[in-house]
Order: structure tokens, then sequence, then C-alpha cells
């Protein structure tokens, strides 16, 4: 490799090739990675380059809101460059603003200009001072920003080297990568010290769900160590307490690059659940997914405060069903007994969609009209809770199949009636599955989880299905 320049004399050095610049970036590679600062690599990168492309000075600069083309790193602190440090080029039209710089961000593309060019006239005397007779200037976008590879020569005909502009392209490629690896590496050094200090529990899984990354916050929520989790899969944590559309929900989100959130019941590292408020979020390279984020919000005080006063209330005020705790407790009390029951999951599947164009108010109104319908076909002894928008458990006491059928029937016919304000605008594509109970062995959890994989496994095109105990 061609030894830099000691001195600001001109040197006519031919360009080197593309293989000689591998070891300086190789070795700005091997810098960054041990976590050194930006601005001396930058030094370095402007001080190796010179020599490699066989001209006399190189600067590196940020285009800056402010209208100011900025040197963030030079290979020689020259005459030229306390210049230019007097009296920056700028790229908004103003005082100094038809430099190699302003043409090169104007035309979006390389700029080339002799130093006697009317446009060079603010800087022309310093430049000349150090022999220098050509200027240049490369456009690149990296790492969220405009810089701008600025280069100098003593030869007014430098540039139209047939080997140095090829080189030069190279080497602007090779700085937008190292740019952006550059600002990529700091931003995730700064979100994994952000992570290891955060009061939230979080780990970070590859595209499979097994553990790559855990913070200590996790490890007080869970019990695990780090290093016990390190390579296991996210499913250690599965209580069993979400149903299959649950967890296709999650994937099917997280997969196209979306950020899910909801409540998850998980269970620790002893066994005890626990319940969180979970938000999963995509990242990686570019568009490309590599991992997935997951951040956990404790709530489990919150929850049990919650069931306690939904069991204490029986009835949900809006809806004016039972309670979700109410409807569980219910549910196993009947598990217990011996009484034939059925259990029915009731669901307007395509309901969530519509009801984001809806607004707010209207998806009120239309819920509420819901519950009301709910309200009018299942009376006591029968009960039911919604258990999301668009979706009813229904516990139907002692009756044959048949009443079960026809009690399941009228509640379809009032339920995908026309909604008032919205008419027949919404295609609610009603679904419903019916267990019988007891089953034997099977608790209410049980059968809610048995309940939910059979809407998740049921075909589309029917409308309705029995599951009945063998």
């Amino acid at each position: 490799m061609p030894a830099a320049s000691s001195s600001t004399s001109a040197t006519s050095t031919a360009a080197a090739s593309q293989s000689e610049c591998a070891p300086l970036w190789l070795d700005l590679y091997r810098r960054l990675l041990t976590g050194e600062e930006r601005k001396p690599l930058l030094q370095q990168l402007c001080t190796g380059l010179a020599p490699l492309l066989g001209l006399n000075r190189v600067h590196l600069s940020r285009k800056l809101a402010s209208g100011v083309v900025a040197i963030e790193a030079c290979s020689h602190e020259d005459a030229l460059w306390l210049e230019l440090q007097r009296l920056p080029e700028r790229w908004d039209g103003t005082v100094a603003g038809d430099g190699p710089a302003a043409r090169a961000l104007r035309n979006s593309g390389p700029a080339l200009m002799v130093t006697s060019d009317e446009g060079f006239l603010p800087w022309r005397r310093a430049a000349e001072s150090e022999g220098l007779h050509a200027a240049g200037s490369w456009p690149l976008q990296a790492a969220g920003e405009t810089w701008l590879l600025q280069l100098y020569s003593e030869r007014g005909d430098a540039f139209a080297d047939d080997q140095r502009p090829q080189l030069i392209e190279q080497q602007v490629g090779e700085l937008r990568r190292f740019l952006d690896d550059d600002a990529g590496l700091r931003e995730q050094s700064l979100l994994a010290a952000a992570l290891r200090m955060a009061g939230n529990a979080g780990f970070i899984t590859d595209l499979h769900g097994d553990i790559v990354w855990s913070n200590p916050a996790f490890s007080r929520l869970t019990g695990y160590k780090a290093e016990d989790v390190l390579g296991k899969n996210a499913r250690i944590l599965k209580s069993g307490r979400q149903g299959t559309r649950y967890y296709r929900e999650l994937w099917s989100t997280i997969r196209s690059g979306q950020v899910w959130s909801g409540e998850t019941v998980d269970h620790d590292r002893d066994g005890q659940r626990y319940v969180i408020h979970q938000t999963i979020s995509p990242f990686g390279r570019g568009e490309r997914i590599s991992h997935y984020l997951s951040l956990h919000d404790d709530i489990s005080s919150q929850k049990a405060a919650q069931r306690l006063r939904e069991l204490e209330t029986v009835t949900d005020p809006r809806s004016g069903l039972l309670t979700r705790a109410s409807f569980e407790e219910a549910l196993n009390e009947a598990c217990g007994g011996q009484r034939p029951f059925g259990l029915a999951l009731v669901s307007l599947r395509r309901f969530s969609e519509a009801a984001q164009a809806m607004g707010r108010e209207m998806e009120d109104l239309v819920v509420g009209e819901m519950d009301n319908r709910v309200r009018q076909i299942i009376q006591a002894p029968h009960r039911a809770c919604q258990s999301a928008a668009g979706e009813f458990l229904l516990l139907l006491d002692s009756d044959t199949v048949a009443g079960h059928e026809a009690l399941l029937n009228d509640l379809r016919l009032a339920l995908i009636e026309p909604y008032p304000y919205v008419g027949e605008d919404i295609a609610l594509d009603y679904r419903q599955v019916l267990l019988r109970g007891p089953q034997e062995g099977r608790d209410g959890e049980a059968l809610l989880r048995q309940l939910d994989r059979h809407m998740a496994d049921e075909p589309v095109a029917r409308a309705q299905r029995q599951i009945l105990p063998h």
C-alpha cells in the first residue's frame, strides 16, 4: 500500500486498486467493533484514502439543516481546511453556496471543478497556497443523513484519469456501508444498555422464537437466569391459558413486520402464573426482519383486583351479560357437577376488522346492540359473557343437543340481522362451536382451550360446527 504523504506537498501517485484499499476498511471495522469513537475512525479514513486515491486532500463533510456543509474529518489540517472552517460551504443558495459540495447536492451526483472556477472563489487563495487546483465532491446517503466525500488534487485534470473515478465510486459505496454499520452498531449498543437498565422485563428472540438475549428485569420476573433461557424457545413461559387463535394472530402480526400488543398469562420457573401486558416488536436490517423484541409490564396485581371486582358485581354494567370472571366461575361449577351442559363460542369473525373503519363511537353502538340481542335470546337459566368485541361465550343449561342447536340458531338469526346506523355494510362471517359437558378430567379452562382450538381449526366455508364427546 502506498504510504500517506507527511506534508502538504503535491502528490501525483496513481490511484490504487480496490484490493489495495481493503486493508484500510478492515482495520476501520476492527476498531469500530472494539467500540472506538466515530471521529478518530473517520479521521483515519480520510488520512488513509488520500494516498490510495492518488490525491492530495480528502475531506468528509455532512449536510446540516442550518445550510452549512460541515467538515467532520480531513486528511490534512492546512490553509484550505482553516479557510473552510472560517467560511464553510453552504448548500442553501446563500453566500459561499456554489462550491463543489453545493453543486453535488443540487445535482444529486458528483460535482467536479478547478479552483479557478468562479464558484470556488471564496477558498481559491487558500487552495492555491497549498498547490491545489482541482476539487470534487461525491454525495451519499448514510445513517439517515447526507454526507459528502470531498477530494482535492494539485492536478487540474486529476479526475479525468480512467481508473480514479471508478475507484472513487467504489470507496463511496464502502463509505456508505461503513457509516450505516457504525450507526447501527451504536444504536444497538445504546438499545442494549437501555434494555439492561429497564425496569420492564424484556427478551429478544430469533425468527423461530428462540431466546438470544434477556435483561435482569426478565430474570427477576420469571426466576430464569439469562444463561438458563439462552437458546431456549419462548414457549417455556407458556401457561396454556391462551388458545390457538391468540398465538396465530400474534405470529401473523409480527411476521408481517407489525408490532403486536396484548395481555398474556405466562408462568415463571416455579410454575406460578403471572399476567403481563406484552409488546412484541420485529426488527432487523433494512426491511428484513431478523429478531423480535418482547417487553413485559407485570399487571398481575391489577388483574387480580379486577377479577375480584368482576366476581362481586357478577354482571358487566356495559354489556348486561356476566363478567368474564363470573362466567368462568359458573363454568367450573358446571364441570364439577353431574348435570349435562352445553358450552358454545359464537364469533362474528370479521367484526374486529370492520370496527377499525367505524370509529370508536360507531363501534360502541354496534357492540351495544349485539349485547342486547344476546341478552334477549340467552336468558336464565342459560348464561353468557362477552369474551371480545364480536365474540360471546355461552353456558347452556341441561337440555338436549337439539335444544342447544335450536337456541344457537335463534341467536345466529338475531346477530346477523342488519344493525342500526350501518345497515348491511358489515360482513360479519358468523361462526359457532358447541361442546357438551361435563367431560371427564376436564375443567373449565381445558374446555375453553378446546373450544378455541376447534374454532381455529374450523374451515371458513362452514357456518356451524358441533363438537360432541364420544
